[in-house]
């Protein structure tokens, strides 16, 4: 596989050298993205490893751009669970007068694996927004605080009614834009273009230490992106 690009990360746990959990991010020639949970030395009290053991943590998260593709990552050999993929897309919100970039993550009711696990207020977003903690922290948003969120019709007031944390979301401001959680129908609300959703498929596998040859079967199974024609941007 060829690869554009391979980052190594501690998934919002401080750095040390005995670091229970890495994350690596690796974007192959597919432009598909694929997140890789290795346990190196599971302690069971770090405060990651507690976050991920209470989302029911994927092993992999494949983030790619057709709902077709997240599929083909569902069906392949050595996964263990699967749960239905999540669309998301990247919009703005406008808080205290200023506008921020946050990602909205579509969800129909509580995922099966890596669900967000709730901090304060409430824990599915019904009509409102649930904010991951850090983005909420880093932007003195409260709960039952409301933001702005311009859409194709208006502007959509989103009452906050949560803040949670995922194993998987780097803490704010360091990974940015930010992480929202909304209803499938909101998010259809601020981005009606379906074809501009990303969808994260989750994965958890048969053997947990098999995850950097997985992402390479998958991202070998994902369809290639065609060439630009020559001048096209």
């Amino acid at each position: 596989m060829t690869l554009t690009l391979l980052r190594l990360a501690l998934a919002g746990i401080r750095s040390r050298l005995l670091a229970t959990t890495l994350t690596i991010l690796i974007t192959a020639a597919a432009a598909a993205t694929l997140v890789i949970a290795l346990e190196v030395r599971a302690s069971g009290v770090d405060p990651w490893q507690r976050t991920f053991q209470a989302a029911h943590g994927a092993h992999v998260l494949a983030i790619v751009p057709s709902l077709d593709d997240a599929h083909t990552v569902a069906a392949l050999p050595g996964v263990a669970e699967r749960d239905d993929p999540v669309p998301s897309a990247v919009g703005a919100a406008s808080i205290g007068g200023h506008s921020e970039r946050l990602e909205f993550a579509g969800l129909d009711g509580r995922p099966a694996i890596n669900a967000p696990v709730r901090i304060e207020g409430a824990s599915q977003p019904g009509s409102g927004i649930v904010l991951e903690r850090s983005f909420a922290d880093a932007l003195h948003i409260a709960v039952g605080a409301t933001i702005g969120v311009p859409t194709p019709t208006g502007v959509l007031s989103l009452t906050v009614v949560g803040t949670a944390v995922s194993p998987s979301q780097p803490r704010y401001p360091r990974h940015n834009p930010g992480l929202g959680w909304v209803s499938r129908d909101t998010l259809a609300r601020v981005q009606p273009d379906q074809s501009r959703w990303v969808w994260t498929q989750p994965v958890r596998l048969s053997d947990p230490a098999a995850a950097p040859g997985f992402a390479d079967a998958a991202a070998a199974a994902l369809p290639r992106p065609r060439p630009r024609p020559v001048g096209m941007p």
